[in-house]
């Protein structure tokens, strides 16, 4: 009876030992996605910023629907490699 009772003991002591390390864990988790969200936010915000500056700059040489064309077309080729990475990498 003494032996059952130990594995109990000692089967409620490692459960409790594991739901310690997965509550830690799950807030490691929750604060490195935090700091995701929080970067892909500022990357879109500067290459928005980005992508004005270089409408601006290209304004002062070309007319402003051509400049808004290869703004465009730029953005375009710049979503369609993260893309093309994208799928390569989850082959």
């Amino acid at each position: 009876m003494e032996a059952l009772a130990n594995l109990v003991i000692a089967a409620v002591d490692m459960a409790e030992a594991e739901a310690r390390s997965l509550r830690r864990h799950l807030a490691r988790l929750g604060v490195a996605f935090a700091l995701i969200v929080v970067a892909a936010g500022g990357s879109i915000m500067a290459l928005g910023f980005l992508s004005w500056a270089l409408l601006e700059w290209l304004t002062s040489y070309q007319r402003s629907h051509v400049a808004a064309a290869v703004v465009g077309l730029s953005l375009l080729f710049l979503v369609g490699g993260l893309a093309w990475q994208t799928k390569r990498l989850l082959k």
